[in-house]
């Protein structure tokens, strides 16, 4: 896949996913994806679009800390 942008620490990469071969034995189908390479090496299940990558990365580096605490009232 070709390198679109370092967001926050992550690695955005893009390339052709999917597709499958006609009865003359041509590729066809195949779309544009997305896939985040995390800090570590691994890499993700590939995303649609570029935001999706980038919303992907967000959820990813939030701070679990800082979620609003809620009480239940019964």
């Amino acid at each position: 896949m070709a390198f679109v942008e370092d967001y926050k620490g992550y690695r955005i990469e893009a390339g052709p996913s999917g597709g499958h071969y006609d009865s003359y034995g041509n590729l066809v189908g195949q779309a544009n994806a997305y896939r985040v390479l995390k800090p570590d090496g691994s890499r993700t299940v590939s995303q649609p679009t570029l935001a999706d990558s980038r919303g992907y990365i967000d959820t990813q580096t939030l701070s679990r800390t800082d979620m609003p605490r809620y009480q239940v009232r019964v």
